[in-house]
């Protein structure tokens, strides 16, 4: 691999980490807060030798679209679920705070330092998650189940957590951390799909008939394809360019530490 593509892409990572832990400003919008809080005392899924209790609150957000047609999310810490639907003209969102802490009271208390904001601009939806970043004693997540229009252009920037998206038939584009990307895309022959991770990985499944010119790189780690004819193909164990049908659109996955695995499908 070129070694000049190497130190620009380690670069490109890392202002995106940067970029993302510079929590953006305030924006426009209301949200709807649930009024039940859920407290327990124990929770398997919070990693912390001091966060053994944890509370959680589910803020349910509907959106109904005018023209926008581009949805943003800049999350931090947290898993991400975006599934398209067609003939749809809303965004529903449920978002789940949870705050794991060394006391229930302390994580009830740290539940209000989670906001999420909601910018609506005149082409672009935009989600913000504002929380401090999680520390030893305070695990502070914000996790996404977000339901949107196929045809809608999808923006997600996060930290940590893992992203699982289906059903999008547009342009794509996913900065990530630490985590992995898993996405099943009905891409059309025009779509530009583009993603990076630092630490973790991308399975990417698409139709095996899809047009695309592909570009795919691992600093450590391997890209394996399956499914999919790739001519003229350029493969080593950690990259792979060629073109997919009459190369009309476009993929670009790139990730540091981590695999690539890409698929293609009888998608419908």
């Amino acid at each position: 691999m070129n070694n000049q593509y190497n130190s620009r892409f380690l670069l490109n990572a890392m202002i995106v980490s940067l970029a993302i832990l510079l929590i953006f400003g305030c924006a426009d919008g209301s949200i709807n807060v649930s009024n039940s809080i859920k407290i327990d005392s124990t929770n398997s899924d919070i990693s912390s030798p001091v966060a053994q209790h944890y509370a959680e609150d589910t803020v349910p957000i509907e959106i109904e679209l005018e023209k926008q047609t581009n949805f943003l999310l800049e999350s931090i810490s947290g898993d991400i679920k975006i599934e398209g639907l067609e003939d749809s003209n809303t965004i529903i969102i449920n978002a789940q705070k949870r705050v794991g802490s060394f006391s229930i009271t302390d994580a009830q208390n740290h539940l209000e330092d989670l906001q999420i904001e909601i910018a609506e601009n005149d082409d672009e939806i935009v989600i913000t998650s504002q929380h401090e970043d999680s520390s030893d004693e305070v695990i502070m997540e914000i996790h996404y189940s977000i339901l949107v229009p196929s045809d809608m252009t999808i923006t997600i920037n996060n930290i940590t957590g893992d992203i699982f998206l289906t059903d999008v038939q547009t342009d794509v584009m996913i900065d990530l951390v630490d985590g992995h990307i898993d996405a099943i895309l009905p891409m059309q022959d025009d779509t530009a799909v583009q993603m990076a991770v630092v630490d973790g990985g991308i399975d990417l499944k698409i139709p095996s008939q899809v047009s695309a010119f592909l570009d795919a790189s691992v600093i450590n780690g391997s890209v394996e394809i399956m499914g999919l004819i790739v001519k003229p193909s350029e493969q080593m164990e950690d990259s792979l360019t060629g073109i997919l049908g009459d190369g009309s659109g476009s993929i670009n996955l790139h990730v540091v530490n981590g695999k690539i695995n890409i698929e293609g499908m009888d998608l419908p």
